[in-house]
């Protein structure tokens, strides 16, 4: 179960990613570890919020969870 935090501070950086290209995200809230739910569209290092473009004219969604307590931080949405 992922539970959705009340207070979300926004996540900050490029919505638009080109192919091969990579982009920093970030967000006022530390601890947490960052998600591409396609990784064959984007990647992201979890630990730094680097993502990066694999795949041109797709969108993908990247997420900032804390995982020891399941807490869905905040979705930036993307477009490569």
């Amino acid at each position: 179960t992922i539970n959705i935090s009340a207070a979300v501070p926004a996540i900050t950086g490029a919505n638009n990613i080109c192919t091969g290209t990579t982009s920093m995200l970030s967000n006022a809230t530390s601890g947490g570890l960052w998600t591409s739910s396609n990784t064959s569209v984007a990647t992201v290092v979890a630990s730094t919020g680097a993502v990066t473009g694999v795949a041109g004219g797709k969108f993908d969604d990247i997420s900032m969870i804390f995982s020891s307590s399941n807490v869905l931080f905040d979705k930036i949405y993307i477009t490569i």
